[in-house]
């Protein structure tokens, strides 16, 4: 679990120091518009460059968010699998979110491996997170594991999770460029949403950490 925290930590402070320099870019230099040297070559920081600068922000904070998630669903599932438990062994949550994804599966098979209480695995999209992470598909993943705990939240935290999740989407599915992605939305509304969107999943890992520790998935 502390991989998975230090991972975490590593790409806030990378968000946090890209924030960093467009701040820099959009307040520090007496140039207007900052232009960048390097040897014989340099590069004007036009206002279209700066926003396409600025719409990145959106995949990188998103990065943070669904990997961070992917990574504990994994963690868990890897926990189940190394505990070897059975259907019987495992909490109530754990065998409602089997069952489910054994719907595919024949009726006698299911009863066969509950009745002899054979290990369990949970497979890899047992929830769906690609490309959909925000607070109401978090609170998804917590239901369905029962990872029940503290988190920080804001009044505008879950605006601030669909934000930056649908103007990912824009990015990602073309809907918008990269210089129209940001040009309604200020960096100090994107560090607020940086914060909020770092505090609500520092105790979601935490909620996590003691979820494993005290190995809450087990009957």
């Amino acid at each position: 679990m502390q991989k998975i925290k230090t991972e975490f930590t590593c790409r806030v402070e990378h968000a946090q120091k890209y924030c960093a320099l467009l701040d820099f870019l959009e307040n520090g230099p007496s140039l207007q518009p900052p232009t960048i040297y390097n040897n014989n070559n340099s590069l004007c920081i036009t206002q279209d460059l700066f926003k396409i600068l600025k719409s990145n922000t959106f995949i990188i904070i998103y990065n943070i968010v669904e990997s961070t998630v992917y990574n504990c669903i994994t963690k868990i599932r890897d926990s189940i699998e190394f505990d070897s438990l059975g259907y019987k062994d495992s909490s109530k949550k754990i065998q409602e979110l089997w069952t489910k994804c054994c719907s595919q599966k024949k009726i006698k098979d299911i009863i066969d491996k509950i009745a002899k209480n054979a290990p369990i695995t949970l497979p890899e999209n047992t929830i769906n997170i690609s490309g959909s992470i925000d607070i109401k598909k978090i609170n998804d993943v917590i239901d369905a594991y029962g990872i029940y705990g503290h988190l920080s939240k804001s009044t505008h935290t879950a605006n601030s999770f669909l934000k930056i999740k649908n103007r990912r989407n824009n990015l990602a599915h073309g809907e918008k460029n990269y210089t129209t992605a940001s040009q309604d939305i200020t960096l100090k509304e994107i560090h607020t949403m940086l914060y909020e969107i770092e505090e609500y999943l520092k105790d979601f890992l935490n909620n996590v950490e003691t979820y494993l520790v005290e190995k809450k998935y087990k009957a």
